[in-house]
């Protein structure tokens, strides 16, 4: 490897790139995480095309791709972060005197571990391998991001991989002493003053720190703690009755054992006389008064919750096969993140989802659309099917001003304002089916929209708003028309949502 002429530490004439590195599965998307949360810092993690591991491979300027980023956001650190840009990083540093590499190193037994857990849930029944050397195994758009080693199996050869792959960044650092620093995840993401160090050495400006990493001791999730389910449904109702109806019916079918707390400020409740139908269910219900609002009969539900966990529904939703709330509890408590939202699956057979990164310059806030592109997905906004800690919706309430409509993008906006974290776990699906309503429950709950708006924006010191609606994601193949057992059809009616 040519070593750089850099004896001494380079004075950037341009703002700050970064390049970052790691095996994967090693901190890299946290990293990014902790990044962009920084003042004017945009880096991407893995953008498209994924480059070929060997540069003589590949036909794409990757120089040219940073020095783009940088020209599109002039004044802001940019740059991006990814495990197959180990080799271009002598290029990138001679051509691009403003950049530094920084390299995340996860103990290597628990990369290996972690990839394997990550083709099982990822990838399931397909046969994918990017590192045995003559492994059988279906082509897969990552093949070309990594090389391939001869080994007993593919733990074996991640192992390998992982050797390789820190012998190279050894040589970078001894080429590069001063641009190219290497750091523990657990350190680099979890300690203060670690974490400080290096987003002052990045040339962030007054770093804000951030814990976004796990550390692999992390107790696992047991979905059942000595008998008892560790986590409780919460559901707000309205004028909704056979929304509910269906709701429980779908609890007792899938998962009879997980208690439900019921907040309903309906004209006349209805949410008692459906838990003495469902009597079979743990079913606690609150009736507050008429009309007091989704944000109040939300935080009211959180309350009155006993298990550390929550799972919130909207009374129009069900579960279904494809509801796995273990699996989000499971990455909410593995990953370190605050909340983990699911997807709807909607009665046409389409998959939607309210994934969206949030971008605030200056009074004008912007809500991006980001439809999952991986199992596990970080993102700003979700569903409000989610999980999290009790302790996290009471850290992070809904604002009770806002009674309903930006009351979703307001609680996410506070999560995100306060430094939480967030993600979608994209197999996750809960049934979603619009009823058909009177008009007295259209103009409740979308005649007072514009006060609300007014609320939120002030709040939130914002003079514009962009906000998505929720996107389709896909359609169900072989789709059946949702219905849960032992509905009868004359119960509800069903709209396109």
């Amino acid at each position: 490897m040519q070593a750089a002429s850099d004896s001494q530490p380079a004075v950037p004439e341009q703002s700050p790139i970064i390049i970052g590195l790691g095996t994967g599965r090693c901190g890299t998307h946290s990293l990014v995480d902790l990044l962009n949360a920084q003042h004017q810092v945009r880096v991407t993690h893995e953008p498209r095309p994924i480059l070929n591991w060997n540069p003589q491979a590949e036909t794409h300027d990757v120089v040219a791709r940073f020095q783009r980023r940088s020209k599109r956001h002039a004044g802001s650190i940019t740059g991006e972060v990814a495990q197959y840009l180990l080799l271009y990083v002598p290029r990138l540093l001679d051509e691009l005197p403003q950049a530094k590499a920084v390299v995340l190193k996860r103990p290597r037994e628990q990369v290996a571990r972690s990839y394997m857990r990550w083709i099982e849930k990822a990838y399931r029944d397909k046969r994918v391998d990017h590192w045995l050397e003559g492994a059988t195994a279906q082509p897969h758009l990552w093949d070309s991001a990594y090389p391939r080693f001869e080994a007993a199996d593919t733990f074996e050869a991640i192992c390998k991989y992982w050797d390789w792959y820190y012998e190279h960044v050894e040589a970078l650092v001894d080429a590069y002493p001063h641009r190219v620093r290497v750091w523990s995840t657990e350190s680099a993401l979890n300690d203060p003053q670690i974490q400080q160090q290096v987003l002052e050495w990045l040339g962030v400006r007054e770093p804000q720190w951030r814990r976004v990493w796990s550390s692999a001791t992390t107790p696992k999730i047991d979905a059942h703690v000595n008998g008892s389910p560790s986590y409780t449904f919460c559901i707000k109702t309205f004028e909704r009755e056979p929304a509910l109806w269906r709701c429980l019916t779908s609890i007792r079918r899938y998962v009879p054992h997980v208690p439900v707390v019921i907040c309903d400020d309906s004209a006349r409740p209805y949410a008692p006389r459906l838990a003495h139908e469902f009597s079979d269910l743990s079913i606690k219900v609150l009736t507050p008064g008429f009309d007091v609002g989704l944000s109040r009969g939300r935080n009211l539900a959180v309350e009155a919750v006993d298990t550390e966990f929550i799972c919130q529904l909207d009374d129009d939703n069900f579960i279904v096969d494809e509801t796995d709330i273990d699996g989000m509890l499971r990455v909410l408590v593995e990953n370190g993140y605050d909340i983990v939202t699911g997807r709807f699956l909607e009665s046409d057979g389409s998959i939607k989802g309210w994934e969206a990164r949030f971008h605030i310059i200056d009074t004008v806030f912007y809500a991006q659309p980001s439809p999952p592109e991986k199992p596990i997905w970080p993102t700003n906004m979700g569903m409000n099917f989610l999980v999290a800690r009790k302790s996290t919706l009471k850290q992070y309430p809904y604002c009770e001003q806002i009674k309903i409509g930006r009351e979703h993008v307001d609680f996410y906006l506070s999560v995100f304002r306060a430094g939480g974290r967030v993600a979608c776990y994209a197999p996750s699906l809960v049934g979603h089916c619009h009823m058909r309503l009177g008009r007295q429950y259209v103009s409740m709950r979308h005649g007072r929209d514009s006060d609300f708006d007014e609320i939120f924006m002030d709040r939130h010191g914002l003079s514009h708003a962009i906000m998505p609606l929720g996107h389709v994601i896909c359609h169900m193949k072989n789709f059946k028309p949702l219905r849960p057992q032992n509905v009868a059809p004359s119960t509800f009616q069903q709209t396109k949502a």
